[in-house]
């Protein structure tokens, strides 16, 4: 079992075609991932995950506000 990733404002997110997004963090590249929101879902701009197209989880924001 891995631990989870958390973005920092070190981490960049760059939007792609069809709601996916390029995430560089802490070196490495992982485009076309799928953002989802997590359990609770009432909270829109907290804790969102990013799948990659296997639906394996790359990382976690924990906030918006935590990211530029």
């Amino acid at each position: 079992m891995t631990d989870r990733v958390y973005l920092t404002r070190t981490d960049r997110i760059v939007p792609g075609e069809n709601n996916l997004v390029t995430l560089i963090i802490r070196g490495d590249t992982y485009p076309d991932l799928e953002p989802r929101r997590l359990f609770p879902v009432s909270r829109e701009l907290e804790y969102i995950t990013l799948l990659d197209k296997d639906g394996r989880e790359v990382a976690v924001i924990r906030s918006i506000d935590d990211i530029d």
